[in-house]
């Protein structure tokens, strides 16, 4: 064991302090792990270095075990400090801003902070020429906030370690690095880095203390007194263990080689003085016949050494080979080999024996090997997109100038301190991470294109493909980055205009196909209507007929009492025909047009089949069987539905089939099927082709029937019967046979009736006669036969008319008879129309019952009657039960 050092009362320590270590058996020491021969971690993990010695001797002295641990790099070791995970640094340099959290020891080594340069930039050998330039410097070391206060105008780049900022500084990446003597000297000697040298020295150096924590005084303490106790000779030792062997290096001035040249020489030729005079004193006073060639020989050796070093020395300055033989100094030259002579006496004569080694090949790779780096760092710089280089650990290496720009950030700020997985996305950093471990483990050598997001310094997002190779031998990859942000953009909206092309292609062909259907039922539709129009044409014009020619055989007076009723009775058929055919066209525009509402009201089925059954019954041809067949109850029969519309139905279908059966039977009835009441006609008639059975039910399409030519009838009973089946919620079809009949189908849905309101009340409500005695009715009609079909319905009642030609009159004749308990109003009429009429009478007896009478049938006429203050509506032309049934709710 080392010496103690004697403390006062013979020991090195107080018994305060020898206290605390008793106390403290754990100290974490944080040595650099990067830093020979000052401190470093060996192969085997093992502490060792300038400082690992010093510490052997300190826990010899204190007889205590030091726990060293092991960091990634000086930064990690300086966040411990701060964070007080350890407790002592074991050599670093005392700064401004260490000293807010450290305590430092007296210094124990000392080294001067040297620049190391490419060997073509030995220029730099001093920090003020480096003004502006790029200087390396380790993270963290204390040279970074030396030549950042005295020197603000040099680029600072900050590396991981000594060994990343040579290799910048020997690629070219950076100009320079500052870094203590002994630290470049064994990095350059191990990493076999030939193209650099030590340019000078700076005015800066290391005085390495051991650190220990602000809030541990006594620990200072201790560490100082124990370092102080620690002899010069201890210290010698352990310095030429670790730096004797370093000191080959010299400082790169061509002043100072030429002046050890010149030594060399000058102790050569002394010695060979000495050696002649010794030659003389005992040989060629024995034998003095060989004087005169000694001389000679001994001048020819002199004068070819001094020819020699006039040469080289003259070359140097002068180009000498140049003046004389008119050659350029090329690497042919003397430099190109190494001479090495040895003068020996043997036998009484002086031997001289050259040795020399030929370094053109060297000297030739190292020329390449220089181009190379020049070449490689040129293409690096200008391959046109960012490229970078990243080491093991993801640090960003080396930049070019475009990533610069790329990223935002300067190659200041990136190089050998960012990570490149701070610039990729945060969606993209499990793959990214992924593959660079595959990598790390040796699993994906190949070169490999990604795509991801990057993210620049002013977090904006670019759309990237990165193309990664790796660095043979170096633990190294190079990649390529390449913006495809607008390629992508493109991409996505063509991609998008694609779709929309492709929807449009649809589109466009799905509106030709309703255009080539549209055309093709306009086409149809208008040859339909033509023949429609025709048949209609002929339809009104038969009936027509019949009441213009009977009206006129009406005029003969000669006529008899029976030919005049049957005249009369004509005329009402044919009436009654042409109103049919109008009744017919209004439906079916109101179906076309979405006009017509649904008007339910409480009724019994089996009742319905009896009226209607009732009515053809009595019209039917005696060889046709006409039957109905009720499948419920008459009670459980009753049911809430639009009556008339049924009605209307079942009397098309029922008509259609008496039309075309000869002979046989007609059969119409219902049935229950769950929700739905389905209800058939049925007939033994001439049947329906096959291809025929949807067509018609479509409007107009029965005209073209050849059967029209035979049987009577306009042909849209079928197309209004779909229409209203349809409008009730239901669908209709039929099943036909040629020459054996048909059957058809239709389903309504099925709302029971509502109990409150009976159907025997309903029949009684509406089949009440009420006597009308006494009341004045006002009839508005400029229509002479009109007004004479009113008077004429209602002749057998006791009502007292007056007539009014106008609207104008009209109002005149409510003022004049206050007594008037009605009014019939026509709406189309000169001078002053019903609906005026009508408003002005409201004005003054709203009281007073106003019913429209007109030829106007549409619904939206009704509605804009009952708008304007008519209190009810009826068509013309109706029947005297419809008017009185009318008048009967207001009288």
């Amino acid at each position: 064991m080392a010496d103690k050092f004697v403390y006062k009362d013979g020991q090195i320590l107080s018994t305060e302090e020898r206290e605390w270590l008793k106390q403290n058996k754990i100290i974490r020491v944080a040595p650099d792990p990067s830093y020979p021969p000052i401190e470093f971690f060996d192969k085997n993990g093992k502490y060792s270095g300038i400082s690992a010695d010093f510490f052997k001797i300190i826990e010899e002295k204190l007889n205590i075990k030091f726990k060293y641990i092991q960091c990634e790099n000086w930064n990690e070791i300086i966040n411990k400090a701060k964070r007080r995970e350890v407790d002592i640094l074991s050599a670093a340099t005392q700064t401004k801003e260490r000293s807010e959290y450290m305590l430092f020891s007296i210094p124990y080594l000392k080294f001067p902070g040297v620049i190391i340069t490419r060997k073509n930039s030995t220029k730099y050998n001093s920090l003020s020429k480096l003004k502006n330039k790029k200087l390396a410097i380790v993270s963290g070391y204390c040279w970074q906030e030396f030549v950042s206060n005295d020197y603000p105008e040099i680029q600072i780049l900050t590396v991981n370690n000594a060994v990343n900022g040579l290799e910048q500084v020997s690629l070219g990446s950076v100009d320079a690095m500052i870094s203590s003597l002994p630290i470049a000297i064994h990095y350059i000697e191990k990493e076999g880095i030939t193209n650099l040298s030590v340019a000078g020295k700076t005015e800066y150096s290391i005085n390495l203390s051991v650190l220990s924590r602000k809030d541990q005084p006594i620990l200072n303490s201790i560490i100082e007194k124990t370092l102080s106790s620690i002899s010069e000779k201890e210290k010698n030792e352990i310095l030429n263990d670790w730096i004797a062997l370093n000191t080959k290096i010299i400082l790169n001035s061509d002043l100072l080689n030429i002046l050890i040249a010149l030594l060399l020489q000058a102790f050569f030729i002394i010695s060979v003085f000495l050696l002649w005079r010794y030659h003389n004193k005992n040989f060629l006073i024995k034998h003095p016949k060989e004087k005169e060639a000694n001389y000679r020989i001994l001048l020819i050796i002199v004068s070819l050494f001094i020819f020699l070093d006039f040469f080289i020395l003259t070359n140097e300055i002068f180009d000498l080979p140049h003046f004389l033989f008119g050659t350029k100094k090329t690497s042919i030259n003397y430099g190109e080999i190494i001479f090495e002579s040895i003068l020996v006496y043997v036998v009484g004569t002086i031997i001289m024996i050259y040795f020399y080694k030929n370094i053109r090949f060297r000297i030739k790779m190292e020329a390449e090997l220089l181009e190379n780096e020049e070449k490689y760092r040129s293409v690096f710089e200008n391959t046109g997109t960012a490229t970078i280089i990243v080491d093991n650990d993801m640090i960003l290496n080396m930049v070019n100038s475009e990533f610069e720009r790329f990223s935002g950030f300067s190659k200041k700020e990136i190089e050998g301190i960012k990570k490149w997985t701070e610039f990729v996305a945060e969606e993209d950093l499990g793959k990214m991470k992924t593959y660079y471990l595959k990598r790390k483990q040796k699993k994906n050598k190949q070169s490999k294109e990604y795509e991801f997001y990057f993210v620049d310094k002013e977090k904006n997002r670019k759309n990237i493909i990165i193309q990664v190779a790796e660095i043979p031998k170096n633990n190294q990859v190079i990649a390529s980055l390449i913006d495809i942000t607008d390629l992508k953009y493109c991409q996505n909206e063509i991609k998008k205009y694609n779709n929309e092309l492709v929807l449009l292609n649809k589109e466009c062909f799905f509106q030709n196909e309703e255009l080539i259907v549209s055309k093709r039922k306009a086409e149809e539709s208008d040859y339909l209507k033509t023949a429609f129009l025709t048949n209609m044409s002929h339809e009104i014009r038969t009936p027509m007929n019949a009441i213009f020619g009977f009206a006129e055989m009406l005029k003969d007076t000669s006529i008899s009492s029976s030919d005049r009723k049957i005249f009369i009775e004509t005329i009402e058929t044919s009436c009654k025909n042409l109103l049919s055919i109008i009744n017919d066209l209004v439906e079916i525009s109101k179906i076309e047009t979405g006009q017509i509402k649904e008007k339910s009201n409480n009724f019994y089925i089996n009742d319905l089949f009896r009226e209607i059954f009732g009515h053809f019954n009595s019209i039917v041809n005696e060889n046709i069987e006409l039957n109905y067949f009720a499948e419920l109850p008459y009670y459980d029969s009753s049911i809430n539905m639009d009556k008339e519309k049924l009605n209307q139905i079942l009397s098309n279908l029922i008509s259609n089939a008496i039309k075309f059966t000869k002979k046989g039977h007609v059969n119409f009835g219902y049935t229950l099927k769950s929700n739905f009441i389905e209800f058939y006609v049925e007939d033994t008639g001439i049947g329906i082709k096959p291809q025929e059975k949807e067509l018609i039910f479509e409007r107009f399409r029965q005209v073209e029937n050849y059967t029209k030519k035979v049987y009577q009838g306009n042909g849209l009973g079928l197309a209004i019967s779909k229409g209203l089946v349809a409008f009730l919620g239901g669908r209709i079809w039929l099943e036909s046979e040629i020459n054996k009949g048909s059957k058809f189908y239709f389903t309504i849905p099925k709302k029971q009736a509502d109990q409150n309101n009976s159907q025997a009340n309903q029949i009684l409500a509406k089949g009440k006669a009420e006597k009308i005695n006494n009341k004045k009715i006002l009839v508005v009609e400029d229509n002479d036969l009109n007004y004479m079909y009113v008077e004429a319905l209602l002749s057998e009642t006791n009502i007292t008319f007056v007539r009014a030609n106008d609207g104008k009159k009209a109002v005149y004749m409510v003022e004049t008879f206050p007594d008037i308990d009605l009014v019939l109003m026509d709406i189309k009429m000169p001078i002053m129309n019903g609906f005026e009429a009508t408003k002005i009478i409201k004005q003054h007896k709203k009281d007073l019952p106003i019913i429209a009478v007109t030829a106007y049938a549409l619904s939206e006429d009704r509605d804009k009657a009952i708008k304007l203050g008519f209190d009810n509506y009826i068509v013309k032309p109706f029947s005297g039960k419809q008017l009185i049934n009318v008048i009967n709710k207001y009288l």
